[in-house]
């Protein structure tokens, strides 16, 4: 495993993984994060997971960086007695999500299609044909989901993106935690459970999502609902298919 400690201020240290795999890496930026929250020095710092990244941020009048960085050191070299990471042996959580994927709920998937070179079906069926990583939750921009492979990087194009927007940008999909211009296609609008109310609906960095089509009177629908929840599945080590469901709970709009 390689890795570089970069500082950044006087109150925070960023962790950066350097792995073939960004699926890999982002495995050890989680994994990282909850063995910090173990430690002795968690209740004087907070971390935020990147997608080959941790963040680490720490009040230098309870702690220095110095007596961070030794408690990171020590617990990555704990970590490279571990035996490779493989991604298809991770246990999941799945987040079903609805996704609308036309009309005023999906502006751009005509342009989007038209970019790939497919049809608006085919970009639907490859976008729910499996489930999604995700790599991290940034407070101001949403939910960066793993690479879809879908679409390379396309700096010219912006979209107007309501809150729980679908975007797909730089090979990857984003899921809008704000409305806002966002690099992308805007190509859906996706139903997310409440999870302040109800915590099996929490999204975290680690769970899966797999998006479900819906039409737009459903979408309607659900988004009116007085609560809003999500179906979440959990899928045992080794059944990457969908096999092995220990548990299913949540629902939509009820």
């Amino acid at each position: 495993m390689k890795y570089e400690i970069r500082v950044c201020g006087d109150r925070m240290l960023n962790v950066v993984f350097i792995e073939e795999s960004a699926q890999i890496a982002n495995s050890e930026a989680r994994w990282l994060s909850r063995e910090l929250e173990a430690s002795s020095i968690r209740d004087r710092i907070e971390t935020v997971v990147g997608v080959d990244t941790l963040a680490i941020a720490y009040d230098p009048f309870l702690c220095s960086y110095s007596s961070v960085r030794s408690v990171v050191e020590r617990i990555l070299r704990k970590n490279a007695k571990r035996k490779n990471f493989d991604p298809e042996n991770e246990k999941r959580k799945i987040h079903e999500l609805p996704v609308c994927y036309s009309g005023d709920f999906a502006p751009d998937i005509g342009k989007a299609a038209n970019k790939l070179n497919i049809t608006e079906n085919e970009l639907i069926a490859r976008h729910c044909r499996a489930d999604i990583l995700v790599y991290s939750i940034d407070p101001a921009d949403g939910l960066m989901l793993s690479e879809d492979g879908l679409l390379a990087s396309d700096p010219q194009v912006r979209a107007s993106v309501p809150v729980n927007g679908i975007v797909l940008e730089k090979g990857r999909t984003r899921i809008a935690n704000r409305e806002g211009e966002y690099d992308g296609y805007l190509i859906g609008r996706a139903v997310i459970g409440d999870g302040a109310v109800d915590p099996e609906c929490a999204i975290s960095a680690g769970d899966y999502i797999r998006f479900v089509p819906v039409t737009e009177n459903r979408m309607k629908k659900l988004l009116s609902a007085s609560r809003i929840r999500h179906e979440v599945k959990y899928i045992k080590s080794g059944s990457p298919s969908g096999n092995g469901e220990k548990k299913v709970k949540g629902g939509s709009g009820k």
